[in-house]
């Protein structure tokens, strides 16, 4: 009871010294160290969340401040000049925007009150219209975008949800895949599940990273992200929806030979 007394938020390392006897007070004591780790787990979890989510936000805004600061302190900017600074402050701004959409979105998620509608969804209409997405994506860098296999299949989904986490897979499949490369999208339906899965050309990732790679903030390469205009929170967020579908995202990859992610979703039950 003393030793549970002066644990706080600030000391989580510490446990109750139990005797290793199993009676009554041994096995409450075991619980509750097991409830301090689960706690200390949490906040640390919350520590680094906090970290990471500043350190994204830093960098826009220095070079937001640098850009406005530097046009304040020229005294002969061309409109051409102005424009540019505006051009730039506008990315940097959306940039903002973005981290911070993603972040709200985590966080309704971790509480539990994430706007989810439930209902019938038909992914091979939202896979097509994804892919006519992909095009316009890519037609910048010379992509050449394909499209496997697309059954039918029906599942019990949210539309808005599960658009967005095939968005999010497309988007960084194109980012990634150097110019004149492919992507490639395909929807089979087996047996009692619909399998999508988006191939790229790209740089890959490594084995020792794939691991990694659905944590939040996470990014293989932070520069490049960086120049990409990536925030670490695209590939978290997909894996939170195929969670709350029942369904389960996988990654094969391979650097310097491209990288696919699969989507794995279980059918609504007259489908099967």
């Amino acid at each position: 009871a003393r030793t549970a007394r002066v644990i706080t938020a600030h000391n989580l390392d510490q446990r109750i010294q139990a005797a290793g006897v199993d009676d009554e007070l041994g096995r409450l004591a075991a619980v509750f160290n097991e409830m301090i780790s689960r706690l200390q787990l949490s906040f640390s979890q919350i520590q680094q969340f906090s970290s990471d989510a500043s350190h994204e936000l830093r960098t826009p805004l220095t070079i937001l401040r640098g850009e406005l600061e530097l046009a304040l302190r020229s005294k002969k900017s061309t409109a051409e000049e102005t424009r540019k600074v505006l051009a730039s402050a506008l990315e940097e701004t959306m940039h903002m925007t973005a981290i911070i959409e993603n972040l709200l979105t985590m966080t309704k998620a971790d509480r539990g009150v994430a706007n989810v509608v439930m209902e019938d969804v038909w992914l091979r209409t939202i896979v097509q219209e994804l892919q006519e997405d992909c095009v316009i994506l890519a037609e910048r860098k010379r992509i050449t975008v394909r499209t496997g296999a697309l059954d039918d299949a029906l599942v019990l989904g949210d539309a808005v949800r599960l658009r967005q986490l095939l968005l999010n897979l497309i988007d960084n499949a194109v980012k990634y895949t150097p110019e004149e490369g492919t992507v490639e999208i395909s929807l089979v339906r087996e047996q009692r599940t619909a399998r999508i899965r988006v191939s790229d050309s790209g740089i890959g990732i490594p084995a020792d990273e794939q691991s990694k790679i659905f944590d939040r903030f996470y990014r293989v390469d932070k520069a490049r992200s960086r120049e990409l205009g990536g925030s670490g929170l695209g590939l978290s967020i997909a894996k939170w929806i195929a969670d709350i579908h029942g369904g389960t995202i996988t990654v094969e990859s391979e650097p310097g030979k491209g990288t696919t992610f699969i989507v794995t979703l279980p059918l609504k039950h007259q489908a099967v």
